[in-house]
């Protein structure tokens, strides 16, 4: 009988929460010639330098995106003037809950949409992670390495460790699977979920007004980082107006998109002349993204700073 309770007590903590898992892509084709070797003295130069500069790579992105995490949840002082009576409100309701974990070249970030106090903290959470994966999705780029991701709501749960489990880490990693060329699709349900923040849906009977106004406000703004691709998926728009809004005051996007683009085209043309057909079409696609994007990212570079 004890035994059943304490099963109870773990599926009654439950709740919904959106998952992004990112994956790092060609790593397989770093290792594929290790499997077969007996010391460690077998390696080539080449193939050393080549691991070396990968584990490298993934050392940075985890600490960047650990950065960009704490200074997220960390939050910059409002410039908003709040009566005095209403400033811890205020402040409560500019709070973030942000997960994250790391297993191998795969990166997994998750919010927990449970509603406690105010629900505006799981939406500046859900803001935090689809802006989070942008950044790793043009910062991997610039440094030559394409990721690929997906981000989904279902049902989870962490285990002791903090980790998370459930169908909500399942659906976000197939997914990530579905996406096929590096990008990151977004599941309906984070669509359907936004879209209802942005409609005012009430989403818990204790849910008061300026809470309801807040949700709508930042799921407007986490609507701005999503479009749709010419295949149906939606995608994170990393190169839209959305993402130039939150990135335009960092002195060093353009930089970064400049070497991003020129590693996609000259990935398509690499595997075009090796006639890899695959993955000349996986680069095709995103170079044809970065291209319709041009345009855009040309005139906000002309354009004055925002202050």
């Amino acid at each position: 009988m004890e035994q059943n309770k304490s099963k109870d007590i773990i599926v009654s903590d439950w709740c919904y929460y959106l998952v992004a898992f990112l994956d790092v892509l060609g790593q397989k084709e770093v290792f594929k010639d290790l499997c077969t070797i007996k010391s460690i003295d077998e390696i080539d130069e080449r193939t050393k330098k080549e691991i070396s500069e990968n584990m490298f790579y993934l050392e940075q992105l985890r600490e960047n995106l650990n950065k960009y995490f704490y200074d997220f949840t960390r939050g910059e002082p409002s410039k908003a003037l709040v009566e005095e009576p209403y400033k811890e409100q205020f402040n409560q309701m500019r709070k973030v809950e942000i997960h994250f974990q790391y297993f191998s070249d795969s990166l997994i970030a998750f919010v927990p949409l449970e509603f406690k106090s105010f629900y505006s903290v799981t939406v500046n959470g859900a803001w935090g992670v689809l802006g989070a994966c942008g950044i790793a999705m043009l910062g991997s780029l610039a440094v030559g390495h394409a990721v690929r991701g997906g981000i989904e709501i279902c049902w989870g749960t962490r285990l002791r460790s903090g980790e998370i489990y459930g169908p909500a880490l399942n659906k976000a990693y197939c997914l990530e699977r579905k996406a096929d060329y590096p990008r990151i699709a977004i599941g309906d349900e984070v669509w359907n979920y936004l879209d209802s923040l942005s409609n005012k849906v009430k989403q818990h009977p204790a849910q008061i007004q300026i809470d309801i106004d807040a949700c709508k406000n930042m799921a407007d703004r986490s609507l701005k980082l999503i479009a749709k691709d010419i295949d149906g998926f939606f995608i994170l728009d990393y190169l839209d107006l959305g993402f130039l809004e939150l990135n335009k005051e960092r002195h060093d996007f353009f930089g970064i998109y400049d070497l991003s683009k020129k590693f996609v085209y000259d990935s398509f043309l690499k595997w075009s002349k090796e006639k890899n057909h695959k993955l000349a079409s996986k680069y095709k696609r995103l170079n044809n993204y970065f291209q319709s994007k041009s345009i855009l990212i040309e005139k906000a570079r002309k354009s004055p700073p925002i202050n």
